[in-house]
């Protein structure tokens, strides 16, 4: 499946993004196509290769722009300043101006040469021509589009609305003889040009809204420097980063920050790592040791060797991510989508009975009839509900990404805030994850300790348990010859590992997996107990069916664990352990950090089923796991949450990533994806109640039109600073 970005200008409102998606989902290859109305982009997936030149030209046909995005684009984060809409709204605001001082002078009664000149019908024609055709123009290019492609857009209101008016002055200067008075049928070229005039206003203030939803992500853009310092030939050279390519030598100096994904070859440093993990703690780099694009090295001086390239970046696969959740649509907002699409001929039908019904109540035509139906038309937009669900998605997951929590899709943060159950592995999750022996005790009598170490040690090198690397880990130091030679190796999922040696049966695992060949364990009951005590996780060790070793494997729990589990609790969620370690250790831990409900002895292919148990007594649920054996079971909770630094399959599953091994960034993702959910149902409450008030108002009679014109364009802009005042602790 291949997906693409284009840049998309001159979309205004919900119903221009429609018109685009629409046209383009039917070009021959596409699978499905998303367009954002806040980002102004548009992402397809398709399963064959498209032209981009095929995509800009639908895209075109519905009277927008658009631009095939480029990997070179996802770091340029300059924005261009737009003078002309500035430009537009100025001149604009000018050319009204003469026509509202004249309804001033005109309600103040006031008759002199000057009030005369500008109520002057050809001299408020002139200039409402340009504001209506001129500086209005692209409000009839829209509606042009509109109509040939069928699809009503806000410029269908704007045009229509503002047309009306225009026309009502013309006929009413017509019966005036178009001679300058005061005193005869009124003229309404200030409410033709009013409404075009506050519109675009709107516009330009809704952009500037928009830029300021993007800034959170825009920042982690800027912190790639578009430049490095490259060491060759014994000199520094300084290259544009895309020029660099891999095993190339970078030169990171004070105060500067890393451009690519590396490893320290020489020098070291104190690195700022918050802009990916939260953390604001400086780390200290040394010769061998990672660091990422993006990070800002405090002090010290270092090379680093690059492992990939910009694009391929941690950062760079953070804000693609990013940008992938936030072009995606929640399910609220297909269901705001549809209301969208007719919600402009409503308003038609309603502006249409609102002249009949006023030209009944009149017994005959009146011009009132038509200034009420022109007031429904510009105090009614869809805007407010297109905007209401992506703008507090984009600043929910740009923030988001600046505390080290990636969303992969927008699916995932609106199931997370209806969660009521949270199921956390044990081992790396809850624990560190550096797991060690911590005690041990061997039965000599017929094997030595040091070949029954490296029997442990040789057997677990080939696992990828949590726990056999624990043991591999703290016996590295004994530097084995490696001489056994080990046949039938088999690693049994949530049991253990076993084999043969010179023709001997080795097991090492659990206490299960002795008991599945009868191994006797008793000689051990005593030690056994005593590291249950403790907390560790046992690991047996058999040969020839006789239980030799017993091996107490530790783990320290992560500081923030204990107080994340009671803060989730505050927010009335329930917090669960699921674990494959013994009942007694589990427990242990699991009432130590605050669970009141603890699964233990799991096998691998059991954890789904406590999962879909689990979504059948409480609900939507979220699990948070990082290893091999987690993947299953992320896969079948609701909502998957793994860290970076867990199993590639672990992440693959995953629908949350947090960037760093923090515990507590659980509960600052949940807290984000609910008060994201807030914002969205305050936003659609408003925009709806704005709708339901203005609209019978308007059709009354109630309102003026300009003032018309002027609260819908603030309906909209309302619904983007609601948005941005999302705040995050």
């Amino acid at each position: 499946m291949k997906s693409k970005d284009y840049q998309i200008n001159g979309m205004t409102c919900a119903s221009c993004a429609t018109s685009i998606k629409t046209a383009v989902a039917k070009v021959k290859g596409v699978n499905s196509v998303e367009v954002n109305l806040s980002l102004n982009l548009m992402n397809i997936t398709s399963n064959q290769e498209i032209k981009d030149e095929e995509i800009i030209k639908t895209v075109k046909k519905t009277g927008y722009k658009a631009k095939a995005l480029k990997a070179t684009d996802l770091f340029d984060s300059q924005t261009k300043w737009q003078w002309i809409p500035i430009i537009n709204v100025v001149m604009a605001a000018l050319l009204t101006l003469p026509m509202w001082l004249a309804m001033i002078l005109s309600v103040a009664q006031v008759h002199n040469g000057f009030s005369l000149f500008l109520h002057n019908p050809w001299f408020q024609l002139s200039i409402t021509s340009v504001v209506q055709f001129i500086l209005g123009a692209k409000f009839y290019k829209e509606f042009y589009y509109g109509v040939k492609t069928l699809q009503a857009n806000m410029a269908f209101l704007v045009v229509i609305g503002s047309l009306l008016a225009f026309g009502l002055s013309i006929y009413n200067a017509t019966l005036n003889h178009w001679i300058s008075t005061m005193t005869g049928k009124p003229l309404y070229f200030e409410l033709s040009a009013t409404i075009v005039t506050l519109v675009l206003l709107g516009k330009l203030l809704e952009g500037g809204a928009k830029n300021r939803t993007q800034k959170s992500l825009k920042y982690l853009s800027e912190l790639i420097p578009q430049t490095a310092i490259v060491w060759e030939d014994n000199k520094e050279i300084i290259k544009n980063i895309y020029e660099i390519q891999i095993q190339e030598i970078i030169i990171v100096k004070a105060g500067t920050s890393v451009p690519f994904d590396g490893t320290v070859v020489q020098g070291q440093g104190y690195v700022n790592e918050s802009m990916l993990t939260g953390e604001s703690q400086l780390v200290k780099k040394l010769v061998g040791d990672l660091v990422s694009a993006g990070t800002i090295n405090h002090s010290g001086y270092f090379q680093v060797e690059v492992q990939k390239l910009v694009n391929q970046s941690t950062l760079a696969q953070v804000i693609q991510t990013v940008k992938l959740a936030q072009n995606q649509k929640a399910n609220i907002q297909q269901l705001v989508d549809k209301i969208s699409s007719w919600f402009i001929p409503i308003i038609f039908a309603i502006a249409f009975l609102t002249f009949v019904g006023w030209t009944i109540y009149y017994q005959g035509w009146n011009e009132i009839s038509l200034v009420n139906a022109i007031t429904v038309l510009v105090i009614s937009c869809p805007c407010a509900l297109g905007l209401a669900t992506p703008t507090a998605i984009l600043v929910g997951t740009s923030r988001a990404a600046r505390l080290g929590i990636i969303y992969k899709n927008s699916t995932s943060l609106e199931k997370l805030a209806k969660i009521k159950t949270m199921v956390f592995d044990k081992t790396g999750t809850l624990t560190q994850g550096d797991m060690k022996i911590v005690a041990q005790v061997y039965q000599t009598s017929k094997y030595s300790q040091e070949f029954l170490e490296e029997v442990l040690w040789s057997f677990e090198s080939q696992a990828e348990h949590p726990v056999a690397q624990g043991i591999v880990k703290s016996l590295m130091t004994k530097n084995f010859a490696s001489n056994l030679r080990i046949t039938n190796f088999e690693s049994i999922p949530s049991f253990g590992v076993k084999g043969e040696v010179d023709g001997k049966a080795i097991m090492i695992g659990s206490k299960s997996l002795m008991e599945t060949t009868a191994a006797d364990t008793r000689a051990f009951k005593k030690d056994y107990d005593n590291f249950v005590q403790q907390g560790l996780s046992i690991v047996y060790l058999s040969i020839a069916n006789d239980v030799v070793a017993i091996i107490g494997v530790g783990d320290n729990v992560k500081k923030n664990a204990q107080a994340t589990i009671t803060k989730l609790k505050l927010l009335n969620l329930n917090p669960v352990m699921l674990t494959g370690d013994n009942a007694q250790t589990a427990a242990i831990i699991g009432q130590n950090l605050g669970f009141e409900k603890i699964i233990s002895e799991v096998k691998i292919f059991e954890k789904p089923d406590y999962i879909k148990q689990l979504q059948n007594q409480t609900g939507l649920v979220a699990m948070i796991g990082d290893g091999v054996n987690d993947a299953v079971a992320l896969t079948q909770a609701d909502v998957g949450i793994s860290f970076t630094s867990g199993t590639d399959i672990a992440i693959e599953s995953s629908d949350i990533l947090l960037l760093d091994e923090n515990i507590a960034l659980v509960e600052k993702a949940f807290q984000i994806a609910t008060k994201t959910f807030k914002k969205i149902k305050g936003n659609l409450f408003w925009a709806f109640l704005y709708n339901i008030l203005a609209i019978p108002l308007a059709a009354f009679g109630l309102i003026f039109p300009e003032l018309g014109a002027l609260a819908m364009v603030l309906s909209s802009i309302s619904v983007i600073l609601n948005s941005l005042f999302l705040k995050v602790k």
